[in-house]
């Protein structure tokens, strides 16, 4: 007998708790139920913000007509003392909209001056049908001064800022009155045109900001949950590509509105304030601001926009109690070596001060009680001690294999030509392909921006600046300081990509005048809008007394202009510009 064979078919009415298990019928009501909950509390949401942002935005339209009325008078000037003068023929006054008609205008005798007919303005009042005649003073100014010659602007800069890649967006047009500029060419080096972008009213800005302000203060919603009902025009949160009104709220200036509220309770805040309060999150916050390169050491730079990365933590190589074989001289009369905190005795530090030394010995492991000293603010005995109350983090130290000997094949950035730098390496290991090492890839050495281990066979290990075109690090400057040429300038600019460099060559083209100096295929810099007096370096292809130069220094292009000869003072400097610098010329000036 063959057993038919007969499929589960659900109903029409897609009702499966009554044929599906318990357990999934279970997970499938929970589920039905929270998603009722979620639709609930999304609807009473939206029915609050709709509310809140009617009423906020009918107290700032009532507000807004008071304030524009008041300063509209504030800046009023009195009335003229002229008498209205009632001209024959005009119509009576009437509250007739079809009467309130300007009369035509007719010849009025006008008083003649030394300086010829005298302009006046007739002002006529539609209410009560006169006309008053305003008689206005005419000032005459002699051309005396000329026009000043066309010019341009440059920012004044002693280093590199990196630009990268102009916006898609079309700002402006330029040269929108010189018909020989060719518009149609420039056009096509951008997407959109800036102007087509919606410009946010300032006015709702603010709507949207009080709106905020009271639903979380008044309603305790969130801003996320706000974003979510989809009613305030404006979003609160960023979105990719675009930041929201928490972030733009903070770098505005708002009116003196709604009265009572302060203005920093306009300036809105996350829903949960990034305020680092531990040791590892200000430390987080500090690497990413600041440029560890040695050519900036300061925060916030212009240079390398690729935030810092943290660094890796370092396992310790001394035990704490053979840390007094590595210090022989005591650093005072608190020192670790005259006397020691009693063990019985423990030390009473706030915890915040337990986790600040816990962090230093996490990236400094091996430092000396009497740095810690200097770091913690605290006598180096405590110190001592209190290391020693940590875990001891020491690993054993294994046997160090030599490192290999790259060969110059295993780099690119001898020719800084065609070498276009990327950001330091961070990963744990070595700089190789199975750690996927930006150096590696890239065929880079390892700079002190690196979190590598230190005797990574990447690091440059000295320097020869004849050859391999790489400058002294500053480090070894007074020791290997040795120069051929001397140098006469640095020529500073904007660091831009390819595709920026074509979209300015139409405008520089125009102006004839061009500040562009290449690095290497991928990378110029350009001294148009930023830059020094060595923009202003002149060519020449016979005489030149210098030549230009361009090397690594810790992982950045630095382009020099070096003498070729003893200059006098005064005396002009040129170098010649290069043949790739003249293409549409042939080669002239």
């Amino acid at each position: 007998m063959v057993q038919e064979k007969r499929e589960f078919q659900t109903p029409p009415s897609h009702d499966v708790s009554k044929y599906a298990p318990t357990t999934i019928r279970r997970r499938v009501l929970c589920t039905m139920a929270s998603d009722e909950k979620v639709e609930d509390a999304l609807a009473r949401a939206t029915q609050i913000v709709e509310t809140v942002f009617k009423e906020v935005h009918d107290e700032f339209r009532a507000w807004k007509q008071d304030y524009a009325s008041r300063a509209l008078l504030a800046v009023a000037r009195p009335p003229y003392a002229i008498d209205r003068v009632s001209i024959p023929g005009n119509p009576a006054p009437s509250s007739s909209a079809s009467e309130k008609t300007p009369p035509p205008s007719s010849p009025v005798d006008t008083p003649r001056s030394s300086a010829g007919a005298a302009e006046y303005i007739e002002i006529w009042d539609a209410d009560t049908g006169t006309t008053k005649r305003v008689e206005m003073r005419v000032i005459s100014v002699q051309d005396v001064f000329p026009a000043p010659p066309a010019h341009e602007y440059c920012t004044p800069a002693t280093r590199n800022i990196f630009q990268g890649d102009d916006s898609n967006d079309l700002p402006f047009i330029p040269f929108a009155d010189d018909p020989n500029f060719d518009h149609a060419r420039y056009f096509k080096e951008f997407k959109t045109f800036g102007w087509e972008r919606p410009v946010p009213d300032p006015d709702v800005e603010v709507v949207v900001v009080e709106a905020a302000r009271r639903l979380r203060t008044e309603h305790q919603m969130l801003y996320k949950h706000i974003d979510e009902t989809g009613v305030l025009p404006l979003e609160l949160l960023d979105r990719e590509g675009s930041r929201g009104m928490i972030y733009r709220s903070q770098r505005r200036d708002f009116p003196d509105w709604p009265p009572g509220v302060p203005a920093s309770a306009k300036h809105l805040s996350p829903d949960t304030q990034p305020i680092p309060t531990s040791p590892d999150k200000l430390l987080a916050l500090t690497v990413s601001t600041f440029c560890s390169n040695l050519n900036c050491v300061v925060p916030f730079c212009t240079t390398h926009f690729d935030p810092t990365s943290m660094p890796l933590k370092v396992p310790s190589n001394i035990k704490n109690q053979r840390m007094k074989e590595h210090v022989r001289t005591a650093c005072g009369p608190h020192c670790f070596l005259l006397k020691s905190a009693d063990n019985d005795d423990p030390i009473h530090w706030p915890d915040s001060e337990t986790e600040f030394l816990r962090m230093v010995l996490d990236y400094s492991p091996d430092a000396r009680p009497c740095e810690l000293s200097t770091i913690c603010s605290r006598p180096c005995c405590e110190l001592n001690c209190a290391k020693t109350m940590l875990p001891d983090m020491t690993k054993e130290r294994k046997k160090a294999r030599p490192q290999p000997k790259l060969p110059p094949s295993a780099f690119a950035d001898f020719d800084t030509g065609k070498f276009t730098p990327s950001k330091p390496c961070r990963h744990e290991g070595p700089c190789s392909a199975a750690t996927q090492c930006a150096c590696y890839l890239n065929k880079a050495h390892c700079e002190n921006g690196c979190r590598c281990i230190r005797k990574c066979a990447r690091r440059w290990r000295g320097c020869a600046c004849s050859t391999p075109k790489r400058g002294v690090r500053p480090r070894f400057a007074a020791r290997n300081a040795a120069r051929v040429f001397s140098r006469t300038a640095k020529y500073v600019g904007e660091l831009i990509y390819d595709p920026t460099t074509d979209s300015r060559e139409p405008i520089a083209e125009h102006r004839g005048r061009n500040y562009l100096f290449e690095l290497n295929s991928t990378l110029s810099i350009d001294g148009t809008y930023v830059g020094n007096d060595a923009r202003y370096i002149n060519h020449d292809a016979r005489n030149p007394n210098c030549r230009a130069k361009v090397r690594m220094v810790n992982g950045e292009h630095r382009s020099g202009i070096y003498a070729t000869r003893p200059l006098k003072s005064g005396e002009e400097v040129l170098f010649n510009y290069g043949d790739h610098f003249f293409p549409s010329k042939d080669g002239g000036e």
